[in-house]
């Protein structure tokens, strides 16, 4: 989900699209792209393209067992243009997400 964009959003990577919001689905093990960002309209430039990193591990299919641990790791770069960065300076920020395969 994106906010405080003045000319709503164009998604990319692997979320094609437009609008506040894309539901992705990530079909098999691997790194992912999913970028975004506000188009420039009346008096507003375009926004900085925010991309983040999704990997997806291990490969879920129809024969993964009961139990198994499934990763989903989220990386993005908070930039110092961003509207905390001034005072977070750069940083990565990484969110990893385990379930068990039920």
């Amino acid at each position: 989900t994106a906010a405080g964009g003045q000319n709503g959003y164009v998604w990319g990577g692997l979320a094609g699209g437009s609008g506040a919001s894309q539901t992705v689905s990530f079909p098999n093990v691997g790194s992912f792209t999913v970028t975004a960002y506000s188009p420039a309209g009346g008096v507003f430039a375009a926004s900085n393209l925010a991309t983040t990193t999704v990997t997806v591990s291990p490969a879920v299919t129809t024969n993964t067992a009961t139990g198994t641990q499934i990763t989903v790791t989220c990386t993005t770069t908070l930039a110092a243009n961003t509207v905390t960065g001034w005072c977070l300076g750069n940083r990565t920020l990484t969110s990893t997400y385990t379930v068990l395969h039920l």
